[in-house]
């Protein structure tokens, strides 16, 4: 699957249906309005969960997942979408995309895509990871699952360490394994991320020097203008880092009249589409980012990331925009301006025991850096756990791997084994470094010289790809 992230019923159904799996859901939802096709298409089932589950009397809701069943013994995805806010179920309705070796549980956040309500039913503080993890716990116990595994990314990540965290604390089967993809250990600090930004970029324009010449004085190639081109190159460098990857796609870009692509129509499309733009369902996305991401997740920022000739800086957001921090910060609520971090997310303090736990990471994510993974991987005091970093690679590096070795990562994952065969530095799919639990210390002391050793392989583009979403959030600098 290339993962890349609720309607009131009464209450006094609420016991039996905990008590069986989740219910087909068949009616239209008064609160979502004219509701997008996804919301009931095949396998969508509700449960009920507690509106509030710190509170024991809480009032009941209804949640709508998505269950993609591929034979009744067959093991059990579930995915743990990243934002945050990002909904699963819209995302991920091409069901080509999901091995059929395995079944699949889609999920949308309460009070986002399919599992939207009115207005004023959820306050902030009733939007917190604790609770959307509660909420998948139910699902897992609806569903009776005691042989699947739960695949988080990027924030996903930390949905995924709270709810193990949380399964482990229950009586349900646990899940063979939490695999972690582009990893956050902690909250990320004011500049980390677009720092890091920063030097992928770089790393990736020593690789082409044909950069400079090509990002030249204004006017910008292909008419886009400067805060354009610095959208589109967060998003390929979130995409593929510094890979191999990444340079045939800038040597495309440059050579473009070699392959007549329509590239500003493309490029266009791929910073501006959404075909689903008025699905309602995205009326709680930015509700949910603001009362999570801006919580628990991102420091506020006061700079932003822009071109300057051939390089990304970073410029004060009043500069830029000529205002100043609180009329910002009030125009745009999804930079944090002007909401505290009240609820910063640590990992040390969800220790999973009994979970193995494996940890996928791009070096040159500049989405979740490097360091969050390798934060998360040293503070967990599990001695079953794996950390594979994969060279020169972005924020999603199992996406880019060939369906048939994310299904033998699967397969290795939920048998609790090691993958070192298939990742490790002669692996199968990819070339990645590999450490365990006794090689806790190594990643400060020997990343650097591990990674000189190359490269690794990478799934190379034939020419530039004259269409692409890119994953939701990544536009995000100066919506």
């Amino acid at each position: 699957m290339k993962l890349i992230s609720i309607t009131f019923v009464p209450t006094v159904m609420v016991l039996t249906l905990f008590a069986c799996k989740g219910k087909d859901s068949d009616s239209p939802s008064r609160e979502l309005g004219p509701i997008a096709k996804p919301c009931f298409s095949r396998g969508i089932k509700e449960v009920f969960v507690p509106l509030n589950p710190s509170q024991p009397d809480s009032s009941q809701i209804s949640y709508r997942y998505q269950w993609i069943e591929h034979g009744e013994s067959l093991p059990t995805i579930v995915s743990l979408p990243g934002g945050p806010g990002q909904d699963a179920i819209r995302l991920g309705n091409n069901h080509d995309d999901l091995s059929n070796q395995y079944n699949h549980i889609l999920i949308d956040p309460r009070g986002v895509g399919c599992n939207y309500k009115e207005e004023g039913t959820f306050t902030e503080e009733l939007i917190t990871t604790e609770f959307h993890a509660h909420d998948i716990l139910k699902v897992i116990e609806a569903e009776g699952l005691s042989n699947y595994l739960l695949h988080g990314v990027s924030y996903g990540t930390v949905v995924g360490t709270h709810l193990g965290k949380l399964l482990e604390s229950s009586d349900l089967p646990l899940p063979k394994a939490l695999v972690m993809e582009g990893v956050l250990g902690k909250y990320l600090n004011a500049t980390e991320q677009e720092q890091r930004f920063i030097d992928v970029w770089n790393k990736l324009k020593a690789k082409i020097p044909r950069m400079d010449k090509f990002f030249g004085p204004e006017p910008y190639p292909f008419n886009l203008s400067a805060q354009e081109w610095t959208n589109f190159n967060r998003i390929m460098i979130s995409l593929f880092g510094s890979s191999e990857t990444n340079v045939a796609i800038y040597d495309a870009l440059i050579d473009h009249k070699l392959y007549g692509f329509p590239l500003n129509e493309s490029l266009r499309e791929i910073l501006y589409s959404d075909s689903d733009s008025e699905f309602p369902g995205f009326k709680g996305e930015e509700e949910f980012y603001l009362a999570i991401g801006c919580r628990e997740i991102f420091e506020a920022n006061p700079s932003a990331l822009t071109m300057k000739g051939s390089n990304l800086e970073l410029v004060p957001l009043t500069e830029l925009l000529g205002a100043d921090i609180q009329a910002i910060g009030d125009a745009i609520p999804s930079l944090c301006l002007t909401r505290d971090l009240s609820r910063p997310f640590e990992s040390r303090d969800l220790q999973i025991n009994k979970i193995p736990l494996y940890y996928l990471q791009g070096e040159s994510d500049p989405n979740t850096p490097l360091e969050q993974a390798i934060y998360h991987f040293e503070g967990q005091n599990s001695e079953a756990k794996e950390l594979y970093i994969f060279p020169d690679n972005g924020h999603n590096p199992f996406q880019l791997l060939e369906a048939s070795c994310q299904n033998k990562l699967y397969d290795q994952f939920l048998k609790g084994k090691s993958a070192k065969d298939i990742l490790g530095d002669d692996g199968l799919c990819s070339e990645a470094l590999a450490l365990t639990h006794s090689e806790s210390d190594a990643p400060q002391r020997e990343l650097d010289q591990v990674l000189k050793k190359g490269q690794g392989r990478h799934l190379m583009l034939k020419g530039f790809p004259a269409k692409s979403v890119p994953p939701k959030g990544l536009i995000e600098s100066l919506k």
